[in-house]
């Protein structure tokens, strides 16, 4: 989830704490990048708490969870072409 409180700050929280912040960094810049050249619309702005939002509220307004386990989070980073191509296949196979 990125988070724009106010002019000219954002925040960033999807990484978390044990993340390395340069390899992280690397692959949301590449990601927003992605979505920029292939004109990938972000949708609405949100401005209430998506955790008080029921989860058949967020499929209606088609708002995706974050991987809820290691093993979702491994597998969604395996999967993404992306992340892939900006650190390298041996770099993200190392990794995997």
């Amino acid at each position: 989830m990125v988070r724009i409180p106010g002019p000219g700050r954002i925040e960033n929280r999807i990484a978390d704490a044990a993340a390395n912040p340069y390899l992280a960094c690397a692959v949301m810049l590449a990601a927003e990048l992605d979505g920029i050249e292939k004109k990938i619309d972000p949708g609405w702005a949100n401005r209430e708490n998506l955790h008080d939002v029921p989860e058949a509220e967020l499929r209606k307004r088609k708002i995706e969870l974050l991987p809820m386990s290691l093993r979702e989070a491994v597998d969604a980073f395996a999967a993404d072409d992306v992340v892939r191509k900006v650190l390298g296949k041996d770099f993200a196979d190392y990794y995997l």
